[in-house]
C-alpha cells in the first residue's frame, strides 16, 4: 500500500502549526486464504468512536445517494438474452483525498517494534461519504463520452463494484465489454473477474484477459451466487435447528 502510495507516513516535523482536523482510525486485519497465498487486507472503521465519543463519520456530511435500487439493476441484467457482469478492482482506492483533509485519516502501523504514523491518501471503504464519492466520480468521468449504450449501460446498472449489462446478441456483448473496458481503465478502474451465460462470450474473456478474469462457474452479483452456465442464482441458506422457538408476536 505504501509502495503505491495509498498511505503515506506523517513526518515528525510535519505541519507543526497545521490546522487541518485530525483523526486516528482503528484498524484490524481480514485475512483471506486461497490455494495460491494468504492475503491480508486492513479494514478501517471510522464508525469507531474516539476520546470524545465522536467518530469520523459522525463529522461527515450525510450525502445523496447516488445507487441504483437493487431490483431494478437485476431486473435489467436479466432482461438480456446475452448476460453479462463484471467487478471493479480496487475502486475506492483510485480516488484521491485532497492533502489538506488526509490528517482525518490518519492511523498507526507498527513494523519491527517500529510505531509510524500513517494516513490515508484515498477514499477508505468504511467512511460514510465513499460510496457518494465513487459514484459521484464515476458520473463525473462518464460525462464527458458520447451517450453510447455503453455509457448508458455503465451509468444505469453499476451497483457499488459489481456492474450488470447484456445484450441480444454475442457480437453486441463482445462489443459492449470492449467499449466499457476502455471507458474504465481511463479512469483507472480496471473491469475483472468476468462472467457471461454465453460460452462464445465466455471464450473471447478467456483469450482477451489470458483467463485471469474469468468466472464462469459461478460468480457473486449484488451479494448472490450466479451460475453463468446453468443462469440461475442461488442463496446460501441458515439452517434453524428444530428445537429453536420463535415468538411471532400476538
Amino acid at each position: 500500500m505504501e509502495a503505491d502510495s495509498i498511505i503515506e507516513e506523517v513526518l515528525l516535523d510535519e505541519g507543526q502549526n497545521m490546522t487541518h482536523s485530525k483523526f486516528y482510525l482503528p484498524h484490524r486485519p481480514v485475512v483471506k486464504m486461497s490455494s495460491l497465498s494468504t492475503k491480508i487486507r486492513p479494514v478501517f472503521d471510522a464508525s469507531a468512536s474516539g476520546p470524545n465519543t465522536i467518530s469520523l463519520n459522525d463529522c461527515m456530511e450525510t450525502v445523496p445517494n447516488l445507487l441504483p435500487l437493487l431490483s431494478d439493476v437485476l431486473m435489467r441484467f436479466r432482461r438480456h438474452k446475452v448476460a453479462l457482469c463484471s467487478d471493479r478492482e480496487k475502486t475506492f482506492l483510485q480516488i484521491s483525498v485532497r492533502p489538506e483533509d488526509r490528517d482525518a485519516q490518519r492511523f498507526f502501523w507498527q513494523i519491527d517494534n517500529i510505531v509510524r504514523v500513517m494516513r490515508i491518501t484515498r477514499v477508505p471503504f468504511g467512511n460514510k461519504a465513499s460510496p457518494f464519492l465513487l459514484n459521484a466520480t464515476i458520473c463525473h468521468h462518464l460525462s464527458q463520452y458520447p451517450a453510447t449504450k455503453a455509457i448508458k449501460e455503465l451509468s444505469e446498472n453499476m451497483y457499488c463494484d459489481d456492474w450488470l449489462s447484456g445484450g441480444d446478441s454475442v457480437d453486441e456483448v463482445i462489443n459492449l465489454m470492449s467499449e466499457t473496458s476502455k471507458v474504465m481503465n481511463e479512469a483507472g478502474m480496471k473491469l475483472c473477474k468476468w462472467s457471461s451465460n454465453s460460452s462464445e462470450v465466455a471464450e473471447n474473456i478467456h483469450r482477451q484477459f489470458e483467463n485471469k478474469s474469468l468466472e464462469n462457474d459461478s460468480a457473486k452479483v449484488l451479494r448472490m451466487r450466479w451460475s453463468p452456465v446453468e443462469d440461475t442464482f442461488t442463496f446460501d441458506g441458515i439452517l434453524v435447528p428444530e428445537d429453536v422457538s420463535v415468538d411471532v408476536g400476538t
